[in-house]
């Protein structure tokens, strides 16, 4: 129902002390890439109002498909404009999201080698800026 996340539990550990903060980081890409809003309204109801804000504040895109999402660039940039504005809480998601993602590049580089980098929608130099 809610798909499925990249989130990574054990990176959260050491970071959340609620909850909803491990929830939220397991929840943040699902109504992102599994759904969009059909998705995201099933938050709420089985996970409260607070993670339901929480993973509305993180999430750069709640479309119904992939082709609706607004270009990567533009989504990133909305990123890290709305960044100052989220809580504490909702702060650890995003950067727990973002050591997991570091790591698994540095693992796939390692394993894959560069063709790795083809799968993603921006180039290996935007992804790293």
């Amino acid at each position: 129902m809610l798909g499925r996340s990249s989130y990574n539990p054990r990176t959260s550990k050491f970071f959340t002390s609620t909850e909803e903060e491990a929830i939220g980081g397991l929840l943040h890409d699902a109504a992102e890439d599994s759904g969009g809003e059909v998705t995201h309204a099933h938050i709420p109801e089985s996970f409260g109002p607070d993670v339901e804000r929480m993973v509305r504040g993180i999430s750069d895109s709640i479309t119904g498909s992939k082709d609706d999402k607004a270009p990567w660039q533009e989504r990133k940039e909305q990123c890290i404009a709305t960044i100052s504005h989220l809580s504490e809480s909702a702060l650890i998601v995003p950067l727990c999201d973002k050591i997991h993602s570091a790591r698994s590049l540095i693992t796939e580089t390692q394993n894959l080698r560069p063709s790795h980098w083809d799968r993603f929608n921006a180039s290996r130099e935007d992804s790293l800026c």
